[in-house]
């Protein structure tokens, strides 16, 4: 009964999203509208293109979001780190160093290829980045590839920045892979996946090229800042959280269930 209840409140939830962008959706076209100003960079494709901005704007500009505090300096270490890793050598053989002037590109679209575990027939994911996506503010959240294994996250900032001859996809995400601890009995018969975000002072970049595949994630209204993740409407998400996590009680559950 519990699961059942659960289950009833994230599909009430999710049918009153979906009744709430029909005011600003005409039969989803506007949802799966692809900006006519993208462009491939590598395997990915980045749209919506705003103005250059400069460091130092974007930082006075986004003073109040913890997000982006030192931002220049915090992407310069994580560049010190991330073109080495990957085979790229650093400008001229030395530590990149920002200055405040330097201007990076913003975007507020993605879209991610990636093959379908269900159907093995490659597909797409079309991902928001905007505070004003139709009037309301919209930041998807995605599946990522890091070095330790696979976690959920929120688009935060997408951008391109472009190093010697070669332009770079970043994006600034929230990691949605703080420990839940125990959960209670209710949590566990819902049959979904509970992530719990990293406080907005600890965002980090990545590489757009990390993404995976995007995410629905729904608020657990039980705590601020605890979501889960929705794959009863996804078999391919539903396969690769299965493979992620075969050992983790919503799978045992929903198992046993089936």
């Amino acid at each position: 009964l519990l699961r059942f209840c659960a289950l009833f409140i994230v599909a009430k939830y999710i049918r009153d999203q979906l009744d709430g962008q029909e005011i600003f959706l005409d039969d989803d076209d506007l949802e799966q509208q692809v900006p006519s100003d993208t462009e491939a960079v590598g395997n990915v494709v980045v749209g919506s293109r705003k103005t250059p901005t400069s460091f130092a704007d974007l930082e006075n500009v986004m003073k109040e979001d913890a997000a982006f505090t030192r931002f220049r300096l915090r992407f310069a270490d994580f560049l010190n780190n991330f073109l080495p890793a990957f085979g790229y050598d650093l400008p001229q053989g030395k530590r990149v160093a920002l200055q405040p002037t330097q201007e990076i590109i913003p975007f507020q679209f993605l879209k991610v290829f990636f093959q379908s575990l269900e159907t093995w027939i490659d597909d797409t994911d079309y991902l928001r980045c905007s505070p004003s996506f139709h009037n309301s503010e919209r930041y998807d959240a995605a599946l990522v590839k890091t070095i330790d294994g696979h976690i959920f996250v929120c688009l935060v900032y997408v951008f391109t920045y472009k190093i010697e001859d070669k332009t770079h996809p970043f994006t600034l995400i929230q990691a949605l892979d703080v420990g839940i601890g125990a959960r209670t009995a209710k949590d566990k018969a819902s049959g979904l996946y509970p992530v719990r975000e990293r406080q907005r002072k600890n965002c980090e970049f990545i590489s757009v090229h990390s993404i995976v595949r995007g995410a629905f994630i729904v608020p657990d209204f039980s705590r601020k800042g605890d979501y889960l993740v929705v794959d009863i409407i996804d078999a391919d998400m539903f396969l690769r959280l299965r493979g992620l996590y075969p050992t983790h009680r919503v799978f045992q559950n929903r198992e046993t269930f089936e």
